[in-house]
């Protein structure tokens, strides 16, 4: 995506921040789908991240491990329920796009890094 954006810029100068805001939800997108989410949701300084119901693969378990971990690091702004069969991730004091590429960044880099006690 980066090389993507320098050659826009080369071509066409500076980036309308539309276009900048365009590129910034479309990062956010990759992460969620390398969690497996099946949607995130930004609005009033908190984002919600939504699971799917079935998590069968075993990397989709991974992915789950992960934001389990991610909680439990960071018990005071995170918290998970379940809402009609469904879990939800609430993530407090995510004012921003870049707020929530970096709290599922964090996330993403926790894949694979859980041991099954």
């Amino acid at each position: 995506m980066e090389k993507f954006q320098q050659e826009l810029t080369d071509r066409f100068g500076p980036l309308p921040v539309a276009v900048q805001e365009l590129v910034k939800a479309v990062k956010l997108r990759w992460l969620a789908k390398q969690l497996r989410l099946q949607k995130v949701k930004l609005k009033e300084g908190t984002m919600r991240c939504y699971v799917p119901a079935a998590q069968q693969h075993a990397s989709s378990q991974e992915a789950f491990n992960a934001m389990l971990h991610y909680v439990q690091l960071n018990p005071r702004k995170c918290q998970l329920k379940e809402v009609k069969d469904q879990v939800v991730l609430i993530v407090q004091t995510v004012s921003s796009v870049e707020e929530a590429q970096q709290v599922l960044g964090e996330m993403v880099s926790l894949v694979g890094t859980q041991q099954m006690q």
